[in-house]
């Protein structure tokens, strides 16, 4: 039944049918009607931030933590150019994310209006996956259903509904419609049993596991897939978790440059890809060797051989697709061999036993002690991070996250305090260096007023320490690394958190196991020798 309201209430209404819980944003001239309209809206929570782009990535945060989309909602303009670098990421590493923001009028566009851009919705669309401008009133529900919509389906990643300041006022019958989310989707019967066939046939088949099979929840199955086939697995940085990484067939620990990822990879001769698009940061810089034989399992369609030339495609669902595959390779009459785990593990032992003097291992073990498998960890692209991805070990997915492809300094601070806004109970930690923690620094204060009580360690150590290593590593010298910082726990203590200091791996572990204890957001500041990375990573 149709309803007469305004083109603010219709937004409002709709994010209320789509089940939105949290509202993100920063008043400004041109949303002040969505803003008093949100004053009729109390069962939704409203956060204020301090600058769009860190408001923008809580909701990118939210969503890595718990796949439910956090809307912000944004000026015109600033408010836009400001959250542009969010939805970059969210695009590249497949995280589902709706922006709304104003728009002028559109007889006003292209007469200098406030906050007014050159074409915003030509940038926009060149930076998420979908985006629609709300024309009339009438048209703001559809625009917003076909948003979460289109966040959701196939590809995950973000999308912006842009709404003119006169229909944010303008009154009209506008129907209001139910929330819709794809239903899983299953792979064609008659291509699932040609890779069961194939699989059944290989001597050293190997399963590769990244954020899609996180996404879809296939944990159980990835496992029992992983167990039928005897098959090491391999799990991205993004897909950490997914398969537990104390397993014996998980033989990721280490990462691309410093485990046997690359070997294993080589001498498999068929590898099941499941929910990785084998980008550069995953696969083409490893510049691993996949066989003949790749199949890869995805939602989506374009992700199929885009990188590596893939024999067969199952498009559909992973958890759904690797059920499939199974009932399929249940009826086999031959398995691959057993796989012999053990020399991956005396490897691993090897390895730790020499990292044992280097800060790299210490720290992240440090931490390893510090942490329960609910924590969710969110890593900056600091040292710190190439350190998490590597030695860092989850039991359960989306427990690990890093701006992995966009690789924006800043992120894990911002997406931290969004998992925690998800997840209020549970241990965020935020990991970043002290160059990144002044892109965001702003968002104590969010913290604070928020009661968003996340950890957050930065590794200090008066550089942009991974330019630094790359710049000594191709050209022997270094240009613009060197940093002026503050004083981080007197920063911090301005903002009424509590901040401590340490100096060594063991008074990391003392001091996380501390503020976990502490109710209210908390600082930790570690000071690192820029000289001593450990090793590359």
């Amino acid at each position: 039944m149709s309803e007469y309201m305004t083109g603010s209430q219709a937004l409002m209404a709709q994010l209320s049918a789509e089940g939105v819980e949290h509202v993100l944003t920063i008043p400004g001239e041109q949303s002040l009607p969505l803003c008093e309209t949100m004053r009729e809206y109390s069962q939704m929570q409203y956060l204020i931030g301090r600058h769009e782009h860190s408001l923008a990535f809580i909701a990118n945060g939210y969503a890595r933590a718990s796949n439910r989309i956090a809307v912000p909602i944004v000026v015109s303009g600033p408010g836009v150019t400001d959250s542009l670098t969010p939805l970059g990421d969210a695009y590249q590493d497949s995280v589902p994310m709706v922006l709304v923001c104003t728009r002028a009028e559109n007889e006003q566009i292209g007469k200098g209006v406030l906050h007014e851009l050159k074409d915003q919705s030509r940038l926009l669309s060149s930076i998420v996956k979908w985006a629609a401008v709300a024309e009339s009133v009438q048209e703001v529900p559809e625009a917003v259903r076909t948003a979460f919509v289109q966040a959701y389906v196939g590809r995950p990643g973000p999308t912006v509904v842009e709404i003119p300041y006169n229909v944010q006022t303008e009154k009209g019958y506008v129907d209001i419609y139910p929330s819709e989310r794809p239903a899983p989707g299953a792979a064609d019967e008659t291509m699932v049993r040609g890779v069961a066939e194939l699989l059944s046939r290989a001597k050293s088949p190997l399963i590769y596991a990244g954020r899609g099979a996180a996404l879809s929840g296939c944990s159980d199955e990835l496992l029992e897939l992983v167990e039928l086939l005897h098959a090491p697995c391999i799990t991205t940085v993004l897909g950490k978790g997914v398969l537990p990484e104390a397993h014996p067939l998980n033989v990721s620990w280490g990462s691309g440059r410093h485990g046997l990822i690359a070997q294993y990879v080589a001498d498999a001769d068929t590898v099941v890809v499941v929910g990785s698009s084998l980008d550069y940061s995953d696969a083409e810089r490893f510049k691993l060797e996949f066989p003949a034989h790749l199949i890869q399992i995805d939602t989506c369609a374009e992700s199929i051989g885009r990188k590596y030339p893939a024999e067969i495609g199952l498009i559909g669902d992973a958890r759904t697709v690797l059920k499939q595959l199974l009932r399929e390779l249940k009826r086999q009459a031959q398995l691959p061999p057993p796989f012999m785990a053990a020399s991956f593990s005396e490897y691993k032992k090897r390895k730790i036993e020499e990292l044992r003097s280097a800060a790299a291992w210490q720290y992240m073990d440090a931490i390893q002690q510090a942490v329960s498998p609910e924590t969710l960890i969110f890593s900056d692209p600091a040292r710190c991070n190439g350190w998490g991805a590597a030695f860092i070990e989850r039991s359960l997915p989306n427990t690990y996250h890093c701006s992995r492809n966009f690789c924006t300094l800043g992120y894990s601070f911002s997406a931290a305090m969004g998992a925690k806004l998800a997840f209020p109970e549970r241990q965020v930690l935020a990991m970043i260096g002290d160059g990144g923690f002044l892109y965001a620094n702003g968002d104590l204060a969010t913290a604070v007023q928020y009661h968003l009580n996340i950890v957050t360690i930065i590794f200090n150590d008066g550089y942009y320490g991974s330019v630094r290593r790359e710049q000594k590593k191709r050209y022997g010298r270094t240009f613009g690394v060197k940093l002026f910082n503050p004083d981080f726990c007197t920063l911090a203590q301005a903002f009424d958190i509590p901040a401590t200091r340490v100096e060594t791996p063991e008074q990391l572990t003392v001091a996380l196991n501390k503020a976990w204890q502490v109710d209210a957001p908390m600082i930790i500041e570690v000071f690192t020798d820029p000289a001593d990375s450990g090793f590359d990573v």
